[in-house]
């Protein structure tokens, strides 16, 4: 998933115009979770804003897959989740995935979203073998 974040990222920055793309860093204030997402926005280069996200009641008792409305559904310690929407938007944490994926959705799909450690996106396989593959590629040779 992490090769998948970094092809957005590369598209991201051969992006035609001027100006740096803006980036905004999503993440629910987890050690980890702000370190994967902010590693990501550090390796492309743009200026980034960092949203750390906290969780409303009553949705912090839901799980994120059942918010009606992500974009209300948090708290922004920076800022708020508003338009103009980014170029890019870096999310990780189930928290923040959510809505990620809405900024996109009201972008009319202009925001690109990079989803380190999702797997709410589309599966890829990027150059895997399993040990099943070896032993049938072993065997035809």
């Amino acid at each position: 998933m992490v090769a998948l974040a970094f092809d957005i990222v590369r598209e991201a920055r051969i992006a035609p115009g001027p100006l740096a793309p803006s980036v905004w860093v999503l993440h629910d204030g987890k050690p980890g979770m702000a370190s994967q997402a902010l590693g990501l926005a550090e390796a492309t280069d743009f200026p980034f804003i960092e949203k750390p996200l906290s969780v409303r009641r009553p949705w912090a008792w839901l799980a994120p897959q059942l918010w009606l409305a992500p974009l209300r559904a948090v708290i922004v310690e920076a800022g708020g989740l508003e338009p103009p929407w980014p170029d890019l938007v870096i999310s990780c944490g189930r928290n923040a995935v959510r809505p990620a994926l809405a900024i996109r959705r009201a972008s009319g799909s202009s925001a690109r979203t990079a989803l380190p450690g999702s797997t709410s996106g589309k599966k890829r396989t990027i150059g895997t073998r399993n040990s099943q593959d070896a032993k049938h590629a072993g065997a035809e040779a």
